[in-house]
């Protein structure tokens, strides 16, 4: 029992020790447990890192070369999925252009077990170039045999591209510096030139050996430009275009134009300086020349009597204009010049839309001369002859517009006189034509006039004889049909009708006198006995028609008794005449009236006969221009301009006066004031 016992005690004791060892063994369980999460987790953190890693990770079998992993930047940076890259080979993941150096940096890697900074090209699905920079390094066996290589690639495309850029750059760079027109330098702080171009060497006519080192102060004609100038450089960082002289080897002197800026250390420390350098001499020269030219043309300009301009091909700038522009247009220069869409304005308003058109034509560079009225801010009118003709550039391009103006005004007004001199002889030619027309057709007309007026007085005179016997039929037979009417109306209308034969007959006699003595050439003679009214009437008698169509109600007063003036009937007659039509021709409805009458003041001894219509009036702007020949505001129905002009001469020639008074819209009252006494009277007297 008690060995029996004694077992189970043992038993018992050795089963606590078990319960122990398990719960030792449960202990140690769980913290294996947690060292194999804490190692899973680890791993986990590294394949994350591992497959999300900038660079891209290749594992190749060395045996093969076919890829046995990859990470996920290989995935994205070559656009294949990962079944496309595992299992095949690394070869063909290079790009066809690099594929035999693919094969050495292999070779290599089988040979050392490491390649470091290789740079090969990869190539994409859509067949586009990746640059990598290549280190690969081995996996081993026990016995040092290569197994797998494990390369990182590193994407340097970008790099490479910014390289070649930079290649590109320096290659321009020197190319520019080299083969550049304008001298190229660069010199430290204290002015020790450093680097020179071939056109430095040639523009100083030093070697270029000579002037690597040498301080560029020797080279300044005046060297204390050389602190001016670094003082400005330094203030301002560049300057440009900063005008300097310079001294050959030969000694020459060169003018020319410095373009320069500062170089600079990190810190900010001036290092020195670079720039170009061009050769003005030859420019100053051609522009000396050229500002010798220039004077000479404006001297010559500013004394010419002609007006001369240079401007823009539209006018919008005038770079010059002579003082002859002052004189003539009576307008300031300096107004012109700041204002020259201001031009226009002195053109006489008549002559703008004919102006503009010309403009219109030098604008586009063509040549044109025109004439043109101008209005100076006194109201003088003065006429303008322009010639313009367009200005080309070195290149043959026409890029401004020069032009001249003369006054042309006498010869205007003397052109104007002779034309209607010409005018007047052919219109005195006209007459004479004409008077011996009138005088034909009067003779042609009076002869069967005559006949109607002796035959209208002997049926007058047969009338009167039958008129008793036909009214005492009358009276035993009753009324009775006479020319179809009956005898009660016949015996008084046939009487009237008889009587208007011979009114009619003796009227045209009238009116063909009247035409024949209008007409008749004669010598001018002004010493002729007139008689005011006679003249009106005859003239009346002549426009009789056109009174009759223009109004309804004409008004003739006619002073009895006036004296006798000296002068020329067929000439005054003219001028009542054209009076009378020009009234007649104002009227613009029959409605209204015109007024002609003649009376004599006694205290000026003068005769005045006046031709008053209710017309449309004249136009203040064209009362004063009335009488000057040629001017008309009838052209377009025939009006020659010479009507009032002759008139008033005719008037001066009798020693009077012509004048007009009007008020637009009311109408115009033409009065004619004749001596009564010739002007040889009263000098003799």
């Amino acid at each position: 029992m008690r060995d029996k016992d004694k077992t189970k005690a043992q038993l018992m004791e050795e089963l606590v020790e078990m319960r122990q060892h398990v719960a030792e063994l449960e202990q140690m369980g769980a913290q294996y447990k947690g060292t194999l999460e804490s190692l899973e987790q680890s791993g986990r953190t590294y394949y994350d890192l591992y497959d999300n890693a900038p660079d891209m990770f290749v594992f190749v079998d060395a045996k093969t070369t076919n890829i046995i992993r990859c990470n996920q930047t290989v995935v994205e940076a070559l656009g294949y999925s990962r079944e496309d890259i595992i299992g095949h080979s690394i070869f063909e993941r290079y790009h066809p252009d690099c594929v035999e150096d693919a094969h050495k940096v292999f070779q290599s890697f089988v040979d050392t077990g490491e390649v470091q900074g290789a740079e090969l090209l990869l190539q994409r699905k859509d067949g586009s170039k990746i640059d990598v920079s290549m280190n690969v390094s081995s996996i081993r066996d026990e016995e040092g045999n290569v197994l797998y290589g494990r390369s990182v690639w590193r994407d340097i495309t970008r790099r490479k591209r910014s390289e070649k850029a930079l290649r590109r750059s320096e290659t321009r760079y020197r190319t520019l510096f080299g083969e550049s027109r304008d001298a190229v330098y660069m010199n430290t702080r204290e002015g020790k030139i450093l680097d020179v171009n071939q056109a430095s060497v040639d523009l100083l006519g030093y070697s270029r050996d000579e002037l690597i080192g040498m301080n560029v102060r020797k080279l300044y004609v005046q060297p204390e430009d050389r602190s001016v100038f670094q003082r400005e450089i330094e203030q301002k960082g560049s300057v440009r275009d900063y005008e300097l002289a310079f001294r050959r080897k030969d000694g020459a002197q060169i003018d020319c134009l410095v373009t320069s800026t500062v170089r600079r250390a990190p810190d900010g420390t001036v290092l020195g300086y670079q720039g170009i350098i061009r050769d003005i001499t030859e420019q100053m020269k051609a522009e000396k020349a050229l500002h010798e030219s220039e004077q000479r043309f404006r001297q010559l300009a500013e004394n010419l009597r002609e007006v001369f301009w240079l401007s823009s091909l539209d006018g919008s700038q005038i770079y010059f204009i002579n003082p002859a522009y002052e004189e003539i247009w009576g307008r300031s220069r300096e107004s012109l010049i700041a204002q020259p869409e201001t031009w226009l304005d002195a053109v006489h308003p008549e002559d703008r839309e004919e102006v503009l058109v010309h403009f219109d034509k030098q604008s586009r560079g063509e040549f044109v001369e025109y004439e043109y009225r101008i209005v100076r801010p006194d109201g003088g009118i003065r006429w303008i002859e322009a010639h313009v003709f367009p200005v080309r550039n070195e290149e043959g391009e026409i890029y401004r517009c020069a032009g001249s103006a003369q006054e042309i005004t006498k010869r205007k007004r003397a052109e104007a006189l002779a034309e209607s001199q010409q005018q007047q002889l052919i219109q005195a030619d006209k007459m004479a034509s004409l008077g011996i027309l009138v005088s034909g057709v009067a003779h042609e007309i009076n002869n069967p006039n005559n006949f109607i007026m002796l035959n209208g007085e002997i049926l007058s005179m047969a009338w009167e004889n039958v008129m008793p016997i036909l009214q005492k039929y009358y009276e035993e037979n009753g009324d009775f049909l006479l020319a179809g009417m009956p005898y009660t109306r016949a015996h008084e209308k046939i009487g009237q009708l008889i009587s208007g034969i011979s009114e009619g007959a003796t009227r045209i006699g009238k009116i063909v006198e009247a035409l024949g003595g209008f007409a008749r050439q004669d010598a001018g003679d002004l010493n002729q006995s007139v008689d005011p009214n006679a003249v009106v009437e005859s003239a009346m008698v002549i426009v009789n028609n056109l009174i009759k169509k223009s109004t309804h109600s004409p008004v003739v007063e006619l002073e009895d008794n006036l004296p006798k003036i000296r002068g020329n009937p067929q000439q005054l007659e003219q001028v009542i005449i054209n009076l009378i039509t020009n009234a007649c021709q104002a009227l613009q409805s029959s409605e209204k009236s015109l007024y002609v009458s003649t009376s004599y003041n006694e205290t000026s001894d003068l005769i005045t006969i006046r031709v008053r219509d209710e017309g449309e009036g004249i136009p203040p702007e064209n009362l004063n221009h009335i009488i000057e020949p040629f001017f008309t505001t009838k052209r377009d129905t025939g009006g020659t301009g010479l009507g009032l002009s002759v008139s008033y001469n005719i008037v001066k020639n009798h020693g009077g006066h012509l004048h007009f008074t009007s008020r637009f819209g009311i109408g115009t009252t033409a009065t004619v004031m004749l001596p009564v006494t010739p002007r040889s009277a009263l000098d003799s007297g």
